[in-house]
């Protein structure tokens, strides 16, 4: 699993820093957070993702971790 997980993670940024500087979203998007996420953390997101989608709506959902679609299914 941790093999897996290295090479995926490898894949994943050598993919976003492909994409890195042409990366434009111009459709409606929600980003949602847990506050309790620790792997994908708001302050390093946000920011990147607010330079790159022209309509973003972003909502922080309270006592949710990483999987918040798991930790607060109602409210994703």
């Amino acid at each position: 699993a941790m093999t897996a997980t290295a090479r995926e993670l490898r894949a994943f940024n050598a993919g976003m820093q492909a994409v890195e500087h042409g990366l434009r979203v111009s459709v409606p998007t929600c980003a949602i957070w847990g506050d309790a996420d620790e792997t994908a953390l708001r302050d390093w997101h946000y920011p990147w993702l607010r330079a790159r989608v022209q309509d973003l709506d972003c909502h922080v959902l309270p006592h949710a971790g990483h999987l918040v679609h798991h930790d607060a299914p109602v409210a994703v």
